[in-house]
């Protein structure tokens, strides 16, 4: 596994896990499985935005979210995780 590997498997893991922590496991779910077809124009609309969501957020969160979007295996997973409670 390369340190890209663990970094993104670190970054779905918190982003599980906070879902979680704020009650949002069971809509979030529902939302990546309904709309895993789009998940990809979700990343690309998130790179549109990131200039404003940067003002609320880190640069860096938003970007790993636009990339975690993109890639449907990183979809599976934090699915998988938010399926078994953000992975606890």
């Amino acid at each position: 596994m390369t340190s890209r590997e663990v970094e993104d498997e670190a970054f779905i893991s918190y982003v599980a896990d906070l879902l979680c922590r704020h009650g949002l496991r069971h809509p979030v779910l529902m939302g990546l499985e309904a709309g895993r077809p789009l998940m990809f124009i979700v990343g690309q609309l998130l790179w549109v935005l990131q200039p404003v969501l940067g003002l609320a957020l880190a640069r860096g969160e938003v970007s790993k979210m636009a990339h975690l979007m993109e890639d449907p295996i990183a979809i599976e997973h934090l699915i998988y995780l938010l399926d078994t409670e953000g992975g606890m």
